[in-house]
């Protein structure tokens, strides 16, 4: 999760962690239930990529990494 920008990490955990809800959210980061969404939508997509990498590189697919 560190690899996330600020936002998309701050939406991430309150809505997977903290269980909240998008409207909640929004209140909480003061962004649209949109961007909220939008966010949550892209660091998703990121932590796919990263695990999948990370899966890749402890069963021995990939010698060397670096996240992006």
């Amino acid at each position: 999760m560190k690899k996330l920008p600020p936002k998309q990490r701050a939406v991430f955990i309150l809505k997977h962690y903290d269980e909240l809800s998008n409207e909640e959210i929004a209140q909480i980061v003061g962004k649209s239930v949109g961007a909220v969404k939008a966010n949550y939508f892209q660091a998703l997509q990121k932590m796919k990529k990263y695990l999948a990498l990370w899966k890749s590189v402890i069963t021995g697919g990939v010698k060397e990494y670096e996240l992006p």
